[in-house]
């Protein structure tokens, strides 16, 4: 989810009447797994960007000294399955976001291409 989308979700929600008392997911367009956004910034370079690898076990050590044993092992499950399948947003999610937001979330294509193009 680009920053900018957040910002206008959250802007649209301090300002407008017709947000109070409800919640809303933000949520992306696009279903992104590590290999998907190193493939992004592959293309918007214009040269191979590699995917360093899913190491939970490896994180989870390390969390470990910053949180409890239980959470570390928590989120390492947890992200065992984003980095599976992404995370994907149901249709409900997306059409919620777009009334927040007040138009399409950027893609995380278009993000990487505007960064790369500053650089």
């Amino acid at each position: 989810m680009d920053v900018r989308d957040i910002a206008l979700a959250g802007a649209n929600a301090l300002t407008s009447d017709d947000f109070q008392g409800r919640a809303y997911p933000i949520v992306g367009p696009d279903v992104l797994t590590g290999e998907d956004c190193a493939r992004a910034w592959s293309e918007a370079l214009g040269r191979k960007i590699a995917y360093g690898g899913n190491d939970l076990e490896a994180w989870e050590q390390q969390a470990r000294q910053m949180l409890p044993a239980w959470m570390a092992w928590d989120f390492r499950i947890m992200y065992a399955m984003f980095h599976e399948g992404g995370f994907a947003g149901t249709e409900e999610d997306m059409e919620a976001t777009l009334e927040i937001v007040g138009q399409a979330p950027r893609s995380f294509a278009d993000f990487t291409r505007e960064v790369a193009a500053g650089w």
